[in-house]
C-alpha cells in the first residue's frame, strides 16, 4: 500500500492537525515525498495548514538545477531525505516522523534510499531531534511473516484511535480483543503484552488465563523507580 494511503500515518496527521503541532518528516526516497503530497485535501496537508507553516521539500537531486540541495529550514515543515545527519531539531514539543523502507538488512540492496547503510542510518536519524517531543517510526510488516496467519483485525486496530483513545469502552470491542488473545494462547502464547497503553483500559488480568503485561503500569512504575532512585 502506498505510504500516502497508510491508515496509521493519516490518523497521526489528523492528530497533529487537531493539536496544531509542528513536525518534520524524513522519508527514504524522493518518490515518497511525491506520494505523500500529491493530494491537496490529504490529512498531511491539513496538518501543515493547521501548523501555520509552509512545506519545505528537502532532497538532493543532481538534475534539479538550483534546487539540487534544498536544505532544512527550522521555520517550515520539512519533508525530505537529506536531513538524516548534520541537522539539530531544537523546537520544543516537536514531532519527528521517520518513514523507513521495507527492509534494512544487507541482502536487500535496492530501494533503501537514505537508509542504505542500514541501522546506523536509522540511529543517526533518530538523533536529529534534540529537545523533548515525539518520534514516530513508520515500518512495513516484518519480512517473512505471513500476515494472514496472525489474528489481526483492522477494526481492532481502529478501536485504539476511535474508541479507547476517546474513553469509549465497548463490550463488543473487548470481546474482539479477547478472541485474539485466546487464539494466541491456543497457539502456545504464555503471556500477553498489552502493547498500546490504551488497551489496559479494556483488558485486565482477570480476563485472561495467562499473565498480562500492562505497559501503562510498567512504564509508570519504572518512572517512579527512576525518580526515587
Amino acid at each position: 500500500r502506498a505510504v500516502g494511503n497508510n491508515y496509521n500515518l493519516n490518523e497521526l496527521f489528523k492528530n497533529l492537525a487537531r493539536k496544531e503541532k509542528s513536525f518534520d518528516i524524513i522519508v527514504y526516497s524522493k518518490k515518497q515525498i511525491n506520494n505523500l503530497t500529491d493530494t491537496n485535501d490529504s490529512p498531511l496537508n491539513l496538518a501543515v495548514s493547521k501548523s501555520k507553516k509552509l512545506i519545505n521539500f528537502c532532497y538532493s537531486d543532481v538534475f534539479a538545477g538550483k534546487n539540487a540541495n534544498n536544505k532544512y529550514n527550522a521555520n517550515n515543515i520539512n519533508i525530505g531525505t537529506n536531513f538524516t545527519t548534520g541537522v539539530n531539531i531544537i523546537a520544543e514539543n516537536h514531532s519527528l516522523i521517520i518513514i523507513l523502507p521495507k527492509r534494512l538488512d544487507l541482502e536487500y540492496i535496492n530501494n533503501k534510499g537514505v537508509f542504505s547503510s542500514g541501522i546506523n542510518a536509522v540511529i543517526q536519524t533518530l538523533a536529529r531531534q534534540r529537545k523533548s517531543g515525539d518520534i514516530y517510526l513508520l515500518m512495513s510488516a516484518p519480512y517473512g511473516i505471513e500476515g494472514n496467519s496472525l489474528p489481526y483485525s483492522e477494526q481492532v486496530n481502529k478501536s485504539i484511535y476511535e474508541e479507547l483513545g476517546k474513553g469509549i469502552l465497548l463490550p463488543s470491542t473487548k470481546q474482539q480483543y479477547l478472541t485474539i488473545i485466546n487464539a494466541l494462547v491456543q497457539q502456545g502464547a504464555e503471556g500477553v503484552i498489552l502493547g498500546c497503553t490504551e488497551i489496559p483500559l479494556l483488558i485486565k488480568q482477570e480476563d485472561c488465563a495467562v499473565p498480562v503485561f500492562d505497559t501503562t503500569l510498567l512504564h509508570a512504575t519504572a518512572a517512579v523507580d527512576f525518580v526515587l532512585g
